[in-house]
């Protein structure tokens, strides 16, 4: 964590006399010689934003998103229209809107379309101004633990990792659906653990699946019809399937596009 650094508004107005008051804070005293502190407003920023990467850490999202802003960090303008429904989802979240509380996005496109930056972008804009609690996780690894659900006597460790995922107010599964990323048996074993897991979340707590599957696809891939059969209907029902087109590398590269010998 990074250190505070006074700005000119309290740097060196925290002591008085030989008594040094904690730095952030500007010392006042009155003709009586009552000393009053008030706290200054970059120390204020500083704690905010303090608390705000331990909650990043305990959603497991990358604490570099903390200086991302989608209005001026996303590139591209293939897919402002998805855009201008997050930047709607988020508001709408921490509103407490019912309907966007609960609601199940699917992100899907290429690689390197910065669908998992505006992802982890939502999870900060709602733990920075709520007390709704976030979780990022690989679709592998929710199997993984959601696998384990059954054998909790003996392992104190998966019981506390489900249940912090189930009471995620906001769950982010990123490479959902992937066969190239998600481990699956032959015998199709942990499907129904995935299965069982999306319909009792359904309509009750926010899900974001991150995806270069389209939902059309996701049995091709090894999943159950079951489970595209809920999903594709879920997000044609609210409209809420958001395609990314627009390429980060593509759109930012300065590399010489001439080779070596050319």
């Amino acid at each position: 964590m990074e250190k505070f650094i006074p700005c000119r508004k309290c740097s060196g107005k925290n002591k008085i006399g030989f008594h040094l008051y904690p730095e952030g804070f500007i010392a006042k005293k009155d003709e009586k010689g009552t000393i009053t502190l008030v706290e200054c407003d970059c120390h204020k920023q500083y704690e905010k934003k303090c608390i705000l990467e331990r909650k990043l850490t305990i959603a497991n999202i990358n604490k570099d998103i903390i200086n991302y802003d989608i209005n001026t960090n996303y590139k591209g303008s293939a897919s402002l229209g998805e855009i201008a429904k997050i930047k709607k989802y988020i508001m709408n979240f921490i509103n407490g809107e019912d309907k966007f509380y609960s609601a199940m996005l699917y992100f899907y496109g290429k690689n390197g379309t910065q669908k998992t930056h505006v992802a982890q972008y939502i999870g900060k804009e709602i733990l920075a101004n709520t007390d709704f609690n976030v979780i990022y996780i690989t679709m592998n690894n929710l199997i993984k633990v959601l696998m384990k659900q059954d054998n909790f006597s003996n392992d104190s460790e998966s019981e506390y990792k489900y249940n912090k995922i189930k009471n995620s107010d906001l769950l982010i599964i990123d490479e959902a659906f992937d066969k190239e990323k998600v481990t699956l048996y032959k015998s199709s074993y942990q499907i129904p653990f995935l299965d069982t897991f999306i319909r009792e979340r359904i309509n009750k707590k926010g899900i974001i699946f991150i995806s270069n599957i389209h939902p059309e696809n996701i049995e091709k891939n090894n999943f159950s019809f079951s489970i595209k059969d809920i999903i594709c209907r879920e997000t044609h029902i609210n409209k809420t399937l958001l395609e990314f087109k627009d390429n980060y590398e593509q759109l930012c590269s300065n590399i010489d596009e001439n080779g070596l010998f050319d």
